[in-house]
């Protein structure tokens, strides 16, 4: 792709005041105005508009992760008390002495 696509972004508004920042596929300078984000390659207008999506995607993940440990955990701690309450009690039947003469 020859040329440059830029468009206004959040981010590189922010950026863009202070300093230039270049990367592969992408800068952000005063070239244009201050608030535009420049694609150099049409694969990073690609992936840019595929951001929302992605991160959607990885919100659906990071909801199932919650969930599968919130029963891990629950799991856990059955398990625990259960080894808990198998464990022989302390009796305390001789003669109101616990210790061992």
């Amino acid at each position: 792709m020859g040329g440059e696509m830029a468009h206004e972004d959040p981010i590189a508004s922010l950026f863009g005041r202070y300093f230039t920042v270049r990367a592969d596929k992408r800068k952000i300078d005063h070239s244009w105005n201050v608030g535009e984000l420049e694609h150099t390659q049409r694969d990073a207008v690609v992936d840019y508009l595929q951001m929302p999506e992605r991160v959607r995607d990885v919100e659906v993940q990071i909801g199932a992760l919650r969930n599968d440990l919130s029963k891990l955990t629950e799991v856990i701690s059955r398990l625990c008390n259960l080894e808990s309450s198998s464990q022989p009690s302390v009796s305390t039947d001789n003669g109101g002495k616990g210790y061992v003469s």
